[in-house]
């Protein structure tokens, strides 16, 4: 039998590894190390964890401990169990220990990070451990972020609202007695929002053309889906959402399921790629989770969730379980996670081993190798122990043993050689 081992068949068999192994595969030979490398490779591999539902896992970013922000992986396992919690580095180091590091968004598996300490922006990728820093923004205030993927132009690309209040004044003369019982003065503020695009491609901002607020306020994340930026525009009595084509850069709109944000909080979120509404209802503590199955139709706004929250807190959905019949959830008052059965309408508490019992912020990120050539995240501290560790842990992050190392590619050339040995026994036959 010959040698020869077809480039095409190594590129298949390596579809199948997560994001960890490969870049562990990358030490092999400079072979693999250029398939894997390959953005045709990475694009396929992001695409079938994507179908297959596989890869995923949950980026927790702790609130209230002893340094800015602690961030733990879990992984979640076939039968929608977490595997232990794994502590691993951000890349933005608070110099001074105050700052805190938001999450601006997600999106196949990169985190966009901000530091309020210094204002700093980065790329993160926590599967694989590797960063890129942003320039700085052009705003001067406290802006909004959205992040997400241009796959026409295939680029990353976060965008930057800036409101912008602007005070004028009307006639005094025409004023009245009038004016003051109508809530009208003679100074007003005129609210606009000004929009910049960071593009990865480029690495460069540049600035767009200025949000169409109709005299609603922004009041909502800025969440990704179907190629576009989205978010919710709301006063007292009316609601839309407003949408950002990344690709050509233009404005869209379309139903909102609720009218006005009187009484009522809304939030957007995504959920196994669909856009969804969260909306509690302060009057009667009724939150209710809404999934747009079909983009931008109003039609398809479906309720997929309803239930009482008596303290009148709401619940962020993260993904559907492997058989789509629960959804992941994360009370905004309570530790920990919970599951949602949709069929049953009960919620159970699911246990998340090696998690400090602090609050924190649940972010969904599915394992991809995007962000492969950027820079590696560096350990700047000690890792903390949690009660019930033993005091010998290993370092989070990629590195492993060289013993380990060892095994784990020996395991990978025996399956691969069992796999050419039946397939030329095949053709034989």
């Amino acid at each position: 039998m010959s040698d020869y081992f077809p480039p095409e068949l190594l590129f298949e068999i390596l579809l199948l590894l997560p994001p960890k192994d490969l870049i562990r595969c990358m030490c092999v030979s400079k072979a693999w190390n250029a398939c894997i490398r390959d953005g045709r490779f990475t694009k396929r591999h992001l695409q079938r964890t994507i179908n297959t539902n596989s890869a995923r896992t949950i980026l927790f970013s702790l609130w209230g401990t002893i340094y800015p922000k602690d961030f733990f992986l879990l992984a979640l396992s076939g039968d929608d169990s977490f595997s232990t919690a794994v502590e691993i580095w951000q890349p933005l180091v608070e110099r001074r220990g105050w700052g805190e590091i938001s999450i601006l968004g997600s999106c196949n598996g990169l985190v966009c990070i901000k530091s309020t300490e210094n204002a700093e922006i980065a790329l993160w990728n926590p599967s694989i451990q590797k960063f890129k820093r942003i320039p700085f923004t052009p705003s001067v205030s406290s802006p909004q972020y959205g992040f997400g993927y241009d796959s026409t132009n295939d680029d990353y690309k976060l965008v930057e609202i800036e409101k912008i209040s602007t005070p004028y004044s009307v006639d005094v003369s025409k004023w009245s007695w009038e004016n003051i019982t109508n809530g009208s003065w003679p100074y007003c503020v005129a609210l606009s929002y000004e929009v910049h695009v960071y593009s990865l491609k480029s690495n460069l901002w540049k600035k767009i053309q200025s949000m169409p607020s109709k005299g609603l306020e922004l009041v909502s994340k800025i969440q990704f889906s179907n190629g576009a930026l989205n978010w919710v525009m709301s006063d007292n009595n009316m609601s839309i959402i407003l949408t950002l084509d990344l690709a050509t850069e233009k404005y869209g709109e379309f139903y909102c399921p609720v009218n006005g944000i009187l009484d009522v909080s809304i939030e957007l979120e995504v959920l196994g790629g669909y856009l969804c509404v969260c909306i509690l209802n302060y009057n009667n503590s009724e939150f209710g989770i809404w999934i747009m199955k079909e983009y931008g139709a109003r039609e398809s706004w479906t309720l997929l969730h309803s239930s009482i929250s008596h303290l009148c807190k709401r619940y962020k959905p993260l993904v559907f379980s492997k058989n789509g019949e629960m959804v992941l959830v994360q009370s905004e008052s309570h530790p920990g996670l919970r599951w949602f059965d949709l069929e049953e309408e009960v919620d159970e508490y699911t246990e998340t081993r090696g998690m400090p019992p602090h609050n924190g912020e649940a972010t969904f990120v599915v394992g991809s190798l995007c962000l492969l050539d950027g820079e590696p995240v560096i350990c700047t501290r000690q890792p903390r122990v949690s009660r019930g560790e033993s005091n010998r842990r290993s370092r989070p992050g990629l590195s492993i043993s060289g013993v380990n190392l060892c095994l784990f590619l020996l395991v990978v050339i025996v399956l691969i050689s069992l796999f050419v040995f039946s397939l030329g026994f095949e053709l034989i036959l």
